[in-house]
């Protein structure tokens, strides 16, 4: 059975728009989730003071990923950026529910 243009057009749209859900879903988390290990902060802090905040976060990464290459966190854009991002995300899905 041959599927039209259109058909095709729509299945697109529907993977498009699983594939941005769970973006948001992702992106919210990361943004706006999480909690700070009380057992560690202090340690990690004057760490990120003494090395930088950015290099200790892109640093633990790259080790785990060297572990753990499916299960590890990534380092990935700045706070701002993300909000950004995920801002027109939800702003997209929303224009087209």
């Amino acid at each position: 059975m041959t599927i039209s243009r259109e058909q095709q057009l729509e299945q697109q749209v529907r993977e498009l728009r699983e594939a941005l859900e769970d973006f948001v879903d992702t992106t919210a988390t990361a943004v706006h989730g999480g909690i700070a290990d009380p057992k560690i902060s202090s340690q990690l802090s004057r760490l990120c003071k003494l090395h930088g905040y950015g290099n200790v976060i892109a640093t633990a990464s790259m080790i785990w990923r060297a572990i753990d290459g499916k299960g590890a966190f990534l380092f990935g854009p700045c706070e701002a950026v993300a909000r950004q991002q995920l801002e027109k995300a939800e702003a997209a899905l929303k224009a087209h529910p």
